[in-house]
């Protein structure tokens, strides 16, 4: 009988306790399961990592792009990245995944230089992953382009700049307006083209940075998808 018992409550123990109590959260930049373990598994047991992607690894705390696709070798890879909250130029993990998420290299760099690679990449992958680093957006080259726009570049002060994507970034500014006083923090959106960043549309935009990072990732997601909405 005490046996019957002690099976009903270690069942019961079981049928109860939800399932997300029994697992390990797995953070990635991807979304899917497959994946953002063979992202977490390029770090394991790696000494002398940047205290941010440590960081990132146990709490998801930075700045996470969509997908992209590249042709390496023959082969189409989807491009990730991932870069450090609120010094998100220069601060970047490059990540290629195999179709499929079974294999991933990646690149991390910090402050524009090359810091070191992942996954024990080929001369092939490392000469990708390092192309990728054209398309980082500095802050210096930033602040130079806007810059050159506003009617009272003396008066301006920046904030945080963040690259949602490798064609889009934004850049928080405060600066005096035409009646002499000063607007609250504003966006300037920066786009790529070709290997030129330039200010886009209106100069000042009256969201949010975190806003500003969601509309360009959602805008390049919609472009990867042949403009279908989800």
């Amino acid at each position: 009988m005490k046996l019957l018992i002690l099976r009903f409550m270690f069942m019961a123990f079981f049928i109860f306790v939800p399932l997300k109590a029994w697992t390990v959260e797995t953070f990635g930049p991807t979304g899917n399961l497959i994946y953002d373990t063979t992202f977490n598994a390029l770090f394991k047991k790696q000494h002398n990592l940047e205290p941010w992607v440590k960081e990132y690894l146990q709490t998801q705390n930075g700045v996470s792009g969509g997908s992209e696709t590249r042709m390496i070798g023959g082969k189409i890879y989807e491009l990730y990245t991932v870069c450090k909250p609120h010094y998100c130029s220069g601060n970047v993990i490059f990540v290629f995944f195999e179709s499929g998420g079974a294999h991933a290299w990646a690149l991390l760099i910090n402050d524009n230089d090359v810091l070191r690679f992942f996954g024990n990449p080929d001369v092939e992958m490392q000469s990708a992953l390092k192309g990728e680093t054209n398309f980082v957006l500095t802050e210096s080259y930033a602040k130079k382009a806007v810059l050159k726009i506003l009617k009272d570049p003396d008066s301006v002060t920046f904030g945080e700049l963040s690259q949602a994507t490798n064609t889009g970034a934004c850049l928080t500014v405060n600066t005096r307006n035409s009646f002499g006083g000063y607007t609250e923090k504003q966006q300037v959106i920066l786009v790529r083209m070709g290997s030129i960043w330039i200010v886009s549309g209106e100069m000042l935009v009256d969201i949010s940075h975190e806003l500003c990072l969601k509309g360009l990732i959602n805008i390049k997601i919609n472009e990867n998808n042949g403009g279908r909405l989800h």
